[in-house]
């Protein structure tokens, strides 16, 4: 009989929090420090704050959190080969583990790496990602819609709440 409640009682006590940001921009890093990636569009916010900067989501609610970012590395000329890094920023600091590598090389110009990542956020809590390269001409790209495709977008951020 526990099991009942539990399956239907504990979603309403839980406070729901997500967010879900992208970007259909072609972004570049900044020699050796990198860049933050910057989100223009926004899909859900809940209890998630993006600022002003767009290039972080703010926590509203503590919690343990699942995070997963996907990035499209790309040679942005012809010929280059190297590699794009990538990597979660909690308050402004990397966050051990949650870094991922992806080669791109004339053979293969575009890619596609995913960070997962479970973590614990405080109120007012702030995470980002933020990416590096082996050299001035790789970078992050998106792909245009067609008619019958929507766009495929450069970076895109998902976030939500698995424990309170």
């Amino acid at each position: 009989m526990k099991w009942l409640f539990f399956l239907f009682f504990t979603p309403l006590l839980a406070e729901p929090a997500y967010a879900q940001i992208y970007s259909a921009k072609i972004q570049q890093p900044v020699p050796v420090v990198g860049t933050l990636l910057k989100a223009e569009l926004t899909t859900l916010l809940e209890q998630f704050e993006l600022s002003e900067s767009r290039d972080r989501l703010i926590c509203k609610i503590p919690g343990l959190y699942f995070a997963s970012s996907s990035i499209q590395p790309a040679a942005l000329n012809y010929q280059i080969n190297g590699y794009l890094d990538c990597w979660f920023e909690l308050n402004g600091k990397a966050i051990s583990a949650s870094s991922t590598r992806q080669y791109v090389m004339s053979d293969l110009p575009i890619a596609l790496m995913t960070i997962p990542f479970i973590l614990y956020l405080n109120q007012g809590d702030s995470l980002a990602v933020r990416m590096t390269a082996s050299g001035p001409d790789i970078g992050i790209i998106y792909i245009e819609a067609t008619p019958k495709e929507p766009i495929i977008p450069s970076f895109t951020l998902s976030i939500f709440k698995v424990s309170p």
